[in-house]
């Protein structure tokens, strides 16, 4: 049957309007696959560059420590981490808060394995786990036993929470937990207006005639609450035995001298500044004991006695010794001491009242 001109001219503009259709469609189609290759090439690429690195779970005040439990993992883009971070293995940070009795910082290879670095070499230790004894180390080569101590590792600047951890913003603190190592308490020494938990202090003994002593330095308060109050005098401080019979002397002396006055002090930076080294030199009886004080590490008493040897003359005999009134030493140190112990009674008290809820 003949086909209509017309219908033919109609029918070829459909085939080629379907034909153009269909081109159109390949091509956006293509362009969509092109698109989408781009796309995941570059998800693929982000994904390659995400990794884990440890953050803080909260705030952090500048030479406060950092422990394992204020850290958390989170997931960024590795171009935006400093190359110093701590990375996402917590055997890193934990190592790296260990060092050997030399002084001879543990670092951890890539490998996860632990060294020391010593006569520029690489002395590989090995961690002995045992259920039933202390964690002990011994070295890789000839199994010979290696005695480490842990070494708190404190922030350098006050950091915000989620902020990356960077090996660049902590600092191997000076203060080492040995076995002589106490929590005391005190509500004798007198507090700065604005002081906040956590803080670093040293305390001070001030005499009348304007000298000025440094009994304990570098020491990072606790604020004991009762029923979430803070108390208004009273702070804990973790100090070593020395310290405890320095601090006693310095606070019977304060009782003894009328006019003295024993005080605290802030760091403004307590990561990055040095701690201060102690001036106060207890008397001739409380340095005996100390001398004698089984507690007390070697390197402390060698230390007392040096200051001892140096300042006696300048501190204790034309100093501290001349201020103090021998008539009324005894009384004012007895009067003193009882006040301290009803205070300590008074904060008891209500400490107990608020774990019975009355």
């Amino acid at each position: 049957m003949a086909v209509n001109p017309m219908q033919k001219k109609a029918t070829t503009a459909a085939l080629i309007a379907v034909l153009v259709t269909l081109l159109i469609t390949g091509a956006v189609i293509a362009l969509l696959m092109m698109k989408v290759g781009n796309l995941n090439k570059q998800i693929a690429e982000k994904r390659a560059n995400l990794g884990k690195v440890f953050v803080l779970n909260s705030d952090v005040k500048s030479g406060q420590e950092i422990t394992s439990e204020m850290l958390k993992l989170q997931e960024v883009e590795m171009s935006t981490v400093p190359t110093s971070a701590v990375g996402s293995i917590i055997s890193v940070f934990n190592n790296y808060r260990l060092e050997d009795v030399k002084g001879n910082i543990v670092f951890t290879d890539e490998n996860g394995r632990m060294y020391i670095q010593e006569n520029n070499q690489k002395k590989y230790i090995v961690k002995n786990e045992d259920d039933y004894k202390k964690t002990s180390y011994y070295y890789e080569e000839n199994k010979q036993p290696v005695e480490l101590n842990t070494v708190p590792l404190v922030a350098k600047v006050a950091l915000k929470k989620n902020t990356v951890l960077t090996f660049d913003l902590i600092a191997r603190s000076n203060d080492r937990v040995t076995d002589d190592v106490r929590i005391q308490e005190y509500n004798v020494v007198q507090l700065p207006t604005q002081i906040a938990d956590k803080e670093f202090i040293d305390i001070r003994l001030r005499l009348p005639n304007g000298s000025d002593y440094i009994v304990v330095s570098h020491k990072q308060i606790e604020l004991p609450q009762i029923d979430g109050v803070e108390t208004e005098d009273t702070i804990w401080l973790k100090l070593s035995e020395d310290e405890i019979l320095m601090m006693s002397s310095a606070i019977v002396e304060s009782y003894m001298v009328k006019g003295s006055k024993l005080y605290a002090t802030r760091y403004v930076e307590a990561g990055t500044q040095e701690a201060a080294t102690p001036t106060y030199l207890p008397n001739a009886d409380v340095t005996l004991l100390m001398e004698k004080d089984p507690n007390i590490i070697q390197v402390a008493k060698n230390e007392l006695f040096n200051r001892y040897i140096n300042t006696k003359e300048t501190i204790r005999t034309n100093g501290i010794d001349k201020q103090i009134d021998q008539k009324t030493a005894i009384s004012n140190a007895t009067s003193g001491t009882s006040e301290e112990i009803k205070k300590t009674q008074e904060q008891r008290k209500k400490y107990l009242q608020t774990l019975g809820g009355n």
